[in-house]
């Protein structure tokens, strides 16, 4: 079992964006791809079950996570912030150990 946290802000958001979630066979894509400036990027889309994927239920949606990613985003919470300038997801990783300056790709310890 993972211990990845969508606060109720960002499964709220996501359930504005996403309102197919709660409907059954769809589902919610969380993990890490190589790439963006900082070696690796936040995936967070509507996607289908793969293979090797560990299936959660948060928020009355089902929530996807690849076994591969998992060491890059283990422990992480997932938010949603909202004022005047920006509205965007956050992601607060304790597997993190440098950030772009976007907050869009991270350097993860297991890359080290």
């Amino acid at each position: 079992m993972s211990d990845i946290i969508i606060t109720e802000q960002a499964a709220q958001e996501l359930l504005k964006r996403y309102p197919d979630l709660t409907q059954p066979d769809h589902y919610l894509r969380v993990g890490s791809k190589s790439g963006g400036c900082s070696g690796v990027y936040y995936v967070l889309q509507p996607d289908i079950p793969k293979p090797n994927d560990q299936i959660l239920s948060m928020h009355g949606f089902q929530v996807l996570l690849n076994v591969k990613s998992l060491p890059h985003i283990q422990g992480m919470t997932i938010d949603y912030q909202s004022s005047l300038l920006q509205q965007s997801f956050t992601f607060s990783n304790p597997q993190e150990t440098s950030k772009c300056g976007c907050g869009k790709s991270f350097s993860p310890k297991s890359m080290k």
